[in-house]
């Protein structure tokens, strides 16, 4: 597993520009919302890491918050493009990040599985993380703000492609 600094030097200027055609957002929130994508991955790598050496005091999964839907959708996007992001994960994370969606019989976190994921990402990449992927990205990127980003779609195919 590399370091998140040298995981965050990833560019894949595919799938940001697929992003953009999904997303009505400019080249460098497309860049910035990769990033997000990228750390959270490698915060799963390195928990995934954690928990093979038996720590404690860490959480048993991550989460992605509702606030953070535009990572999650950037998540997607990236899992598309099947063989960049297998290896992504292989070169980068040491490990494949399985994507794994809220299903009907999903259990939210308790209270206590939530305040060791926040620890967790706080110990891990930083308060500034969390303040952005827990304050700043659920206003930035309500639902609603994302509804309104997200390009029409015709027979389930984007109406219009991004010049770079």
């Amino acid at each position: 597993m590399l370091s998140l600094e040298e995981a965050l030097r990833y560019k894949n200027d595919r799938v940001v520009n697929k992003f953009r055609v999904l997303y009505a957002v400019s080249l460098s929130e497309a860049q910035e919302i990769a990033s997000e994508a990228y750390r959270w991955l490698w915060l799963n790598a390195r928990l995934k890491q954690d928990r093979s050496q038996n720590l404690e005091g860490i959480p048993r999964i991550l989460v992605i918050h509702s606030g953070m839907v535009v990572v999650d959708e950037y998540w997607h996007t990236f899992v598309l493009h099947t063989r960049d992001y297998e290896q992504f994960c292989k070169d980068y994370l040491g490990t494949f990040i399985h994507h794994s969606p809220a299903t009907a019989d999903f259990q939210p976190l308790s209270r206590e599985e939530t305040e060791l994921q926040l620890n967790y990402i706080c110990e891990v990449v930083g308060e500034d993380t969390m303040i952005r992927w827990y304050e700043e990205y659920p206003v930035r990127y309500s639902a609603e703000v994302l509804a309104k980003l997200q390009r029409p779609r015709l027979f389930d195919k984007p109406c219009e492609a991004v010049a770079s």
